[in-house]
């Protein structure tokens, strides 16, 4: 089941998040958009992921950071 949850900003700009539950069933935000449709579009997607057990706990990954480069 996803969700959405819709608040204003200090500017009067309306945002949406989409929401999921991952597979310990903790809240997860699936990201902040400016429309419903893309808010609710990202929480499903990543519902599907959980639910083929291909989702992947976006606090566990490690980015490699790029070998810095000396130019002389």
């Amino acid at each position: 089941m996803t969700w959405r949850k819709t608040r204003t900003t200090s500017s009067g700009k309306v945002r949406h998040t989409g929401l999921y539950r991952d597979p310990d069933g903790n809240e997860r935000s699936a990201g902040t958009f400016s429309r419903a449709k893309d808010a609710d579009a990202a929480a499903t997607a990543q519902e599907a992921l959980v639910k083929t057990g291909q989702w992947i706990d976006p606090d566990l990954v490690i980015e490699e950071k790029p070998t810095p480069t000396f130019r002389s």
